[in-house]
Parts: C-alpha cells; structure tokens; sequence
C-alpha cells in the first residue's frame, strides 16, 4: 500500500538502546498533529513502564509481541519505519534487518546514523537519517514525510525496488545454498 499519513511503525524488541525512549517522546511530539506511533514488539522491563503508561494516555498504540507475519503486516500503509537504535558497538558494524524489512514493504525509512542503516538509506535513497537521540528530528522528519506525498512515495518505492534487487530471497539463495553445502563438505 502507498505510505499514508497518519502512523509511523516500529517493529522489534522495544529497550533504551533501541530508541524506546525517543520513540515515546517523538509519539508525545506527534499525537497533537494527529499521527500515530504503533510500537509492535515487546519490551524489556527497563522501559515496558513508560511505554505501557504513554498507550494508557492513548499517545501511542503498542501491540506487544506478535509474530514476525503479524508484526510486518502492520507496516504496510504506514507513513514510515522507525529504526532510532543508539550508537552501540554491537549495533554498529551490522545491518539492521528491520531497515531492509521496511524497504521490502515499501515503507520510507527513518533511522539513526549507524553506518549500515545510513549507508541502505542514502544509497537506495529511501528515507531519511536523523542525529542520535533526538526525539525532535524524528518528529520533524516525519511531519516532512507527511507534507510531501510524492517524496514518501518516492522514498518508499525506491526501498521496495532495492530490496528485491539486492536483498530478497531469489538474490541470495543461490550463494546461501552454495556457502551451506561448502560447509556440509568441509564436515564431511
């Protein structure tokens, strides 16, 4: 479905390095203008309060766990996929599949500066990146990608085009299925 207007969706483990307090404090900055943030995933203790308290004031819908179908399922139409994971070493060096999970939904992403997310937005050309830990400029970028249709339909078809070109099933199997059976050899 072409990206919409009203909500933004992140889905994955909800933690404070996962962004889950900006995540709540950009839903605060964009409830007023009517834009919804769903946060599909569960979350940790350290942060379930929070994120439990701003779905009771009805700044935020949280679905909890559901299964990966269910919890893609829920991208599409979305305005964006949020991906706002802090500047972490374990984080830092790898790729974020939820980046190429929105790209294949055809979703406009919205993430932090890690080096892989950076790099699929900025080459694919289907999103936007903002500064860490700033709950502002993920709420600005998104009432950017709201104000401009024919961007947030570029963003996201550009995505959509990139993940079946370079990161879809029939792209990788046929090197998967060769790196599996060199090792099956090498065991043998």
């Amino acid at each position: 479905a072409p990206p919409a207007t009203d909500r933004v969706v992140y889905v994955g483990s909800l933690s404070a390095a996962r962004g889950a307090v900006e995540l709540v404090a950009a839903a605060r900055m964009l409830a007023p203008h009517g834009v919804r943030v769903e946060l599909v995933g569960p979350a940790d203790g350290q942060v379930r309060g929070l994120i439990e308290a701003a779905a009771t004031e009805g700044v935020l819908e949280w679905t909890g766990y559901q299964s990966n179908d269910e919890a893609l399922r829920r991208l599409d139409g979305a305005l964006a996929g949020l991906t706002l994971l802090h500047d972490q070493p374990n984080y830092r060096h790898s790729l974020p599949t939820k980046v190429v999970e929105y790209m294949a939904r055809g979703v406009p992403v919205i993430t932090t500066p890690l080096p892989q997310a950076a790099r699929l937005v900025d080459t694919h050309r289907c999103g936007l990146v903002v500064p860490w830990q700033d709950p502002e400029a993920v709420a600005k970028s998104v009432l950017l990608l709201r104000a401009d249709r024919p961007r947030r339909e570029t963003l996201g078809r550009n995505g959509h085009a990139a993940a079946r070109a370079h990161y879809s099933w029939p792209v990788a199997a046929e090197r998967f299925v060769a790196q599996l059976e060199s090792w099956a050899g090498a065991a043998g």
